[in-house]
């Protein structure tokens, strides 16, 4: 005859099995997350590559705003006049070169910064030697170019200076009606130390940026060898996608500048970035092979030494059932064990000498009397030993002076409460009250990992909402939110009063619903944990106590999960049973 299954086997065949879930799931995932690595590693690029671009728009256009800036200065203009009438003028001279070095000092990447007025130039320069020293033909077609836009900033490149970008302006009086010419303002940029910046943020993985004019020529890059690039520049047409290089696949994101035309490309090598996800991959297995034998094994132990214990409670059940009331040796000492099978076996032995008791006094009375007793344990043993056991763990941790046991030990004592009550609505004070013994329990678990904030009106605690509302719903975000991350997560309630209706908004940071999820058929059939109520639950009551017309309705905003519920405004006439206080001290 095969030989039952043991408790003991039994829980550890569930326990196994919830790993082997739990195990198969996290890969399942990892597998899912490796498939759609190409994607992510779009988007981080694209994202690398949007701050570049933006950095080097942005400091091409605060170079813009300086020069505009310079020139609309009234005593600069004035000492430039100066300068124009009498070159010889040390003061004018000495003020327009000081001015020139303040604002070429603003921004790191100007190198360079003249005044032409013909042969008459004022010039600064942040290095020495002048390696930007250009000559009198490129400074002549730089002052061309500056008379052909008439006033307004326009940027050039020069052949003999490879390494520079050249803003020129000309400069004009503007304080009379003829626009007098002052001059021409010419403003050199170092491209190789504004490439290398931009470059910076993603260093680790090598990019290669190229900025490539209409004529599709490499103007300024960070690699030396551009030729051999050119061709397959020149073929690429895409936003993104997968370049080879040299026999190297590379990511490529390209961009319009908006300045000379030119092309923006930024590419980062392929093998590099699918080397670490993959190394990622195996590492995440790994750990999820090692984390399932660790809990396997503590997880066998723990087992163990809670099954030893339900075996002396059998050995005692069975010596009592033979008619043997003096308790058996079993190895252990329950008397001063405070837990639930501490109590178990204590409340048995007592039990056994109240029967032999019983048994000697009034055989047939007391065996009648033992039968009714058996009835009510049945059905009182579960809560009453719950409450009891709690709160001989509470003035336990009192006296330990542990403060944050009784917390929870109340708090979840009145949890219990109410999920053995019947009724199937509360009050917004029940409700808020039991979220917020559930809030102390996880505030006490995640300490600073939990942010919770709740607002409500006090006259929003008259009406009434079915039971379990809004626990569901912060469980649910802790789950997402907080249990899979490792930055803090702020959770707000808000009770909002409107004439007829009431709306409570339930946000949390950390987690977002998924892409798509408010266009699929049923969005909100997604089981919470813990008391198994999920939100398509939540919303099946809501609408079967109160019409269609109300429920929830998810989306998110701001990368927050956000959950409304549609109510209607209805005095509660449960009566006054509140939930106990979640902070009991």
């Amino acid at each position: 005859m095969r030989r039952p299954r043991t408790l003991k086997s039994k829980l550890f065949l569930l326990f196994i099995l919830s790993i082997l879930c739990c195990s198969l799931s996290a890969m399942v995932s990892l597998w899912i997350l490796q498939r759609q690595s190409n994607h992510l590693l779009y988007q981080s690029t694209s994202e690398t590559l949007n701050y570049s671009a933006d950095r080097f728009h942005t400091t091409l256009e605060s170079i813009e705003g300086l020069v505009n800036l310079l020139l609309s200065d009234d005593s600069f203009l004035y000492q430039l006049r100066i300068w124009q009438q009498a070159p010889e003028n040390t003061a004018a001279t000495s003020f327009l070169l000081g001015s020139l070095s303040n604002y070429s000092n603003i921004s790191p990447y100007i190198s360079y910064i003249c005044l032409l007025q013909g042969d008459q130039m004022i010039r600064y320069s942040r290095y020495y030697p002048i390696a930007s020293m250009i000559s009198a033909d490129s400074r002549d077609e730089l002052s061309s170019l500056a008379h052909e836009h008439a006033g307004a900033i326009c940027w050039s490149v020069l052949e003999e200076d490879p390494d520079g970008l050249f803003l020129s302006r000309l400069i004009r009086r503007v304080d009379g009606f003829d626009l007098q010419e002052l001059g021409v303002l010419t403003v050199r940029i170092n491209m190789p130390r504004l490439l290398k910046d931009l470059a910076a943020p993603s260093h680790h993985l090598s990019p290669k940026l190229f900025l490539v004019s209409s004529d599709s020529s490499v103007l300024f890059s960070n690699v030396s060898d551009t030729r051999s690039i050119l061709p397959a520049l020149s073929r690429f047409t895409e936003p993104y996608g997968i370049l080879r290089w040299n026999g190297v696949p590379y990511f490529i994101i390209s961009q319009d500048t908006g300045f000379l035309d030119l092309q923006y490309y930024y590419m980062i090598s392929y093998q590099s970035v699918d080397t670490t996800t993959h190394m990622l991959y195996l590492s995440s297995l790994l750990i999820i092979l090692l984390s399932s034998l660790l809990i396997t094994f503590v997880g066998y132990r723990i087992l163990q030494g809670i099954t030893v214990h339900f075996h002396t409670l059998s050995q005692k059940m069975n010596a009592y059932s033979l008619g043997h009331f003096d308790p058996p040796d079993v190895g252990f000492d329950y008397s001063h064990r405070i837990d639930e099978l501490g109590t178990a076996h204590i409340q048995l032995d007592t039990m056994a000498h109240r029967i032999q008791s019983l048994i000697n006094d009034n055989y047939v009375k007391q065996l009648l009397i033992r039968e009714a007793e058996l009835k009510e344990l049945q059905y009182q043993i579960h809560p009453h030993f719950l409450y009891n056991t709690l709160e001989s763990i509470n003035w336990y941790a009192r006296a330990a002076n542990e403060p944050h046991i009784p917390r929870i030990v109340y708090a979840l004592g009145s949890i219990l409460r109410c999920s053995l009550n019947s009724s199937p609505l509360f009050s917004f004070q029940q409700e808020i009250d039991l979220l917020r013994n559930y809030i102390t329990i996880q505030e006490i678990r995640y300490e600073d990992r939990l942010l919770f904030s709740l607002e409500a009106p006090p006259e929003a605690m008259q009406y009434e909402l079915p039971k379990m509302t809004l626990l569901p719903l912060v469980e649910n975000a802790i789950r997402y939110a907080v249990d899979e991350n490792v930055d803090p997560c702020h959770i707000w309630v808000d009770v909002n009063l409107l004439p007829a209706e009431i709306h409570i908004f339930v946000r949390n940071t950390g987690s977002c619903f998924e892409e798509g999820i408010l266009e699929k058929k049923d969005p909100i059939k997604k089981e919470s944990h813990g008391f198994g109520i999920g939100l398509h639950n939540i919303q099946q009551r809501i609408k079967l106590t109160y019409g269609p017309e109300y429920g929830l309705t998810v989306y998110n905003q701001e990368e927050m999960a956000v959950v409304e519920i549609r109510l209607p405004r209805k005095p509660y006439t449960g009566g006054n049973e509140n939930v106990e206080m979640h902070d009991r001290r």
